[in-house]
């Protein structure tokens, strides 16, 4: 069900791509080089820049990528399939302080390739929809995907890249499926993390709520926002009744991305409603990294990717006549 409202919010939202509001001015455009060997498909995954450099992984074209921060095309690998080098729908890249590149695919199968992107160590998680993978200071890898029981319902992992193995599930899913009328399997995987000072932030999807944990996994609070623009998907009381089911979610708000800005602060990118009424329904909240609103705006661009830790995110430029054209933003606090 989410899969088809998101192509329908993506509808609803294209003339909506360049708007800025008050939050956020331009400052910049760039493009994914492309070349004669590489053409980037509609699908791919970018993950926020650090050290200079862009990872991103085609999830149709089974390839890795590495830009520098211009956009100019560094190397690329990849090919589809199920073999030792294979991919097969890969989902994030991350970057290790050896120089490997950490490699997740949504089957839930991560792979280390060396810089020179020969194959160090394949392994199958057994964590399915693995869609991202952030580096913690303490050496190990956040995996935001879903591995759930009837009992438990978990939507982080902690990585230990070294030994290749699942230390950890974090994060069961803080409410029960059935009262929304949704397969566990549908909310599950509807979460994001991000690591922001001396700890990690996470959200679900369908709450203005924040998570803390610290690095070895250990749960040390939380946080309601205060949000006067989004809205809860009420319950539904008639689970044999799809139509309410899609009414209510179609009005209800969703946290689409959650990123650490410049302060340590958290920026959360959230759609008002997937039905588009009102206007552009893209929105965007900044937290202290308690949690406490500093700033709510709705009518902004579809934010994409951020340079960990700054004030500085990046959108797709609909407008350009070259694809894979982005536009550089940054945070107006005033």
């Amino acid at each position: 069900m989410k899969r088809l409202f998101l192509l329908a919010i993506i509808l609803i939202l294209m003339p909506f791509w360049n708007l800025y509001g008050q939050v956020f001015k331009k400052i910049d455009t760039f493009v994914l080089e492309e070349t004669d060997d590489v053409l980037l498909s509609g699908d791919v995954q970018i993950q926020n820049i650090r050290n200079d450099i862009i990872l991103v992984v085609d999830k149709a074209q089974s390839h890795v990528l590495i830009y520098n921060r211009n956009g100019k095309l560094l190397s690329f690998w990849g090919r589809k399939g199920n073999g030792p080098g294979d991919l097969n729908q890969p989902t994030s890249a991350l970057k290790l302080p050896n120089g490997n590149i950490l490699v997740t695919e949504f089957n839930g199968r991560i792979t280390r390739f060396s810089p020179s992107a020969e194959v160090v160590d394949i392994v199958s998680t057994k964590v399915n929809r693995l869609n991202k993978s952030l580096l913690l200071p303490n050496g190990k890898v956040l995996l935001t995907g879903n591995n759930y029981t009837a009992e438990e319902h978990y939507l982080l992992y902690l990585f230990d890249p070294e030994n290749m193995v699942v230390d950890k599930e974090i994060f069961p899913l803080p409410f029960d499926p059935k009262v929304y009328a949704m397969q566990p399997l549908t909310l599950a995987e509807s979460s994001y993390a991000t690591v922001c000072g001396d700890k990690i932030i996470a959200a679900h999807s369908m709450l203005p709520e924040l998570f803390f944990f610290d690095f070895e996994g250990t749960q040390i609070g939380n946080k309601t926002i205060e949000s006067e623009l989004f809205s809860v998907m009420e319950k539904v009381e008639n689970a044999t009744n799809p139509n309410e089911t899609v009414k209510k979610y179609g009005a209800a708000s969703w946290i689409w991305g959650l990123y650490c800005m410049d302060n340590g602060n958290a920026g959360i990118k959230f759609m008002k409603n997937l039905t588009g009424e009102g206007g552009n329904p893209v929105s965007f909240m900044l937290t202290t990294n308690g949690g406490e609103l500093l700033k709510e705006s709705s009518d902004i661009p579809f934010i994409l990717f951020n340079e960990h830790q700054t004030d500085t995110l990046y959108s797709l430029d609909r407008e350009a006549e070259v694809p894979n054209s982005f536009i550089k933003i940054v945070l107006n606090r005033d």
